[in-house]
């Protein structure tokens, strides 16, 4: 995932430089959306292999782990 971060950071680069990066949740999965074909590849332990996952898949993912991350934050 943090690769796919990389990618939107670098677009960003490319539409205007700036010190400093600050996106949204939002924007982050408007540009997955927008992304012609993106896919990751998991490992499944169970079956030692790659499984592909969706553009659905990545955007529930990055959605649940800010949510994880912003309820810890909240509950300290």
């Amino acid at each position: 995932m943090a690769a796919l971060f990389k990618f939107y950071e670098e677009h960003l680069k490319r539409l205007g430089p700036s010190e400093d990066l600050v996106y949204g949740l939002e924007e982050i999965l408007n540009y997955i959306d927008s992304l012609h074909d993106c896919c990751c590849l998991v490992f499944n332990d169970l079956l030692l292999t790659y499984e592909p996952k969706d553009k659905i898949w990545i955007k529930n993912t990055i959605t649940g782990n800010i949510l994880d991350l912003k309820n810890l934050i909240d509950s300290h």
